[in-house]
């Protein structure tokens, strides 16, 4: 809308410029004819003629004025904030977005609890190692030992995902 209002404005004060041109070059014509002829109804047209330009180039500047005027009520609208109801797209990736925070922070907060309770099966499974006498035995609960381990080592590492989604995300 404002491109629009932009050409209207340059049209105008082009078609402007080519009038005054236009009243200079026939008023030009006019004075030296009347220069040469002394014609006192050549004078009368003249001054009808400049009446007719000014009255062309005042009306114009007239529409130029109120297309500035147009053009800077535009421009003061289109600074005010939108609002949720003129896009109601807006606030659906709004939700969106805070839909994939909350998740984000739910996900974290089920994964520490997770490493948490994994802690407490290692500590646990280390007593029972140190408990055990049966070397059989107390290989397989070293090799559980291991694996319970490498589970938390996935945990950390997924923790540290979700830390990175977090960052991504502006969470």
């Amino acid at each position: 809308m404002g491109s629009i209002q932009t050409t209207m404005i340059a049209i105008l004060v082009i078609i402007a410029i080519v009038l005054f041109a236009l009243g200079g070059f026939i008023l030009g014509t006019i004075v030296m004819k009347n220069n040469s002829n002394n014609d006192n109804s050549k004078t009368s047209e003249l001054q009808y003629d400049v009446t007719k330009l000014k009255a062309s180039q005042q009306g114009l500047n007239e529409q130029l004025l109120l297309l500035q005027a147009e053009n800077e009520r535009l421009q003061t609208v289109n600074k005010q904030p939108v609002s949720q109801t003129d896009y109601p797209a807006l606030t659906f990736v709004r939700d969106n977005y805070k839909s994939k925070c909350d998740n984000i922070e739910n996900d974290i907060e089920d994964l520490r609890d997770d490493i948490d309770d994994q802690e407490d099966d290692i500590d646990n499974m280390e007593i029972r190692i140190a408990a055990e006498t049966d070397p059989v035995k107390k290989a397989e609960l070293q090799t559980q030992l291991d694996d319970l381990e490498d589970e938390l080592d996935d945990m950390n590492n997924d923790l540290d995902d979700l830390y990175d989604d977090e960052d991504r995300y502006n969470c």
